[in-house]
């Protein structure tokens, strides 16, 4: 959360392991500091980037304490202590992450920008500026290519997530067994008394991977409404404008396999870069794409439905399962 918000970020971790914190008490990784201490502080690394010098983070320091006294009403910015020795191994530990990120040639190139938090005058003395990049021994050469390479295919040695546990599990089965019953039941009402029997599109494949995000992750960002809505909005449109590129009705000049791997591919970078990824939004704009003619037939009707009102029919539920459980919270934003 400190590295995705570039801000400090305390907690109180027994009132996460009362599944107070829906931002931490959903999330297995956390469950071995929520057994261990009472309060954490996540403090970013940043640096001056660019010519603009944008502030870039690349590392996060997190200190745990056993009592959430000495880190609570902390404003961002400030690391609460009591002596020099913990003031003093903040600012060791900020040069060496960042030192430990770049190659020696760019920390030297970037040393001059980092950022280093200042602390409160009645907490803990004032940082002025990094260890000295002497304190450290000089970088081995770097490995050939494709020795790095192989090796970061040996995985990170991070630990697999643990199971959750059975109330966790039904509530999620729950909530995605209600979620597409909703859309199914809606598709076939409609398709009787509306579309006189024709195929009604309204459960679509990607809405699958949606109820994962929605119910098996909640409090992950790429869950949350906005990301939700807007993720689909971009990636259906694509489809619909890359499918004018390949239609002999309009322009086309792009073959249909080429389109089929183009479309999802521009769809996703354009999610990435407007803050708003979404896994399965991102199947959005192969669906059209490389639909049936029924699909293709929909037109800029695709956005409305079944892209745009499935989604927000399965939002709905998750509204209503998430919130109804005692340990969960949604969303986290809007």
């Amino acid at each position: 959360l400190a590295w995705e918000r570039g801000e400090a970020d305390w907690r109180d971790l027994a009132e996460a392991k009362a599944g107070e914190d829906p931002e931490l008490c959903s999330d297995p990784r956390c469950a071995a500091a929520l057994d261990i201490f009472g309060g954490s502080l996540a403090i970013p690394i940043k640096i001056h980037e660019g010519r603009h010098h944008h502030e870039h983070v690349v590392a996060v320091v997190v200190l745990y304490s056993f009592s959430f006294d000495r880190l609570n009403n902390t404003p961002p910015g400030y690391v609460p202590t009591v002596g020099r020795d913990l003031a003093r191994y903040v600012q060791d530990s900020m040069s060496l992450c960042v030192q430990l990120h770049y190659t020696e040639s760019e920390w030297k190139t970037f040393k001059p920008g980092i950022l280093v938090p200042q602390l409160d005058n009645h907490q803990a003395p004032h940082i002025s500026s990094p260890v000295s990049s002497a304190d450290f021994p000089e970088a081995p050469p770097p490995a050939p290519f494709l020795i790095t390479f192989f090796k970061k295919m040996r995985g990170q040695k991070a630990s697999p997530p643990k199971p959750n546990s059975a109330e966790f599990c039904l509530v999620t089965f729950i909530g995605c067994f209600l979620s597409l019953l909703a859309l199914s039941a809606t598709q076939e009402a409609l398709r009787h008394h509306l579309f006189n029997d024709e195929e009604m599109v309204l459960l679509i494949g990607s809405f699958g991977a949606l109820a994962t995000l929605l119910f098996a992750a909640p409090v992950a960002p790429l869950a949350q409404p906005r990301v939700v809505i807007g993720g689909h909005l971009i990636s259906a449109s694509v489809g619909i404008l890359a499918d004018y590129l390949t239609n002999d009705d309009y322009l086309g000049i792009l073959p249909q396999w080429v389109a089929s791997a183009l479309a999802p591919a521009l769809a996703i970078s354009l999610m990435a870069a407007t803050g708003l990824t979404h896994p399965p939004a991102g199947a959005c704009s192969l669906i059209y794409i490389s639909g049936n003619d029924r699909i293709k037939s929909l037109g800029w009707l695709f956005v409305v439905s079944p892209v745009i009102l499935g989604s927000l029919m399965m939002l709905g539920v998750a509204l209503i399962v998430n919130n109804l459980s005692k340990h969960r919270k949604y969303p986290l934003f809007w």
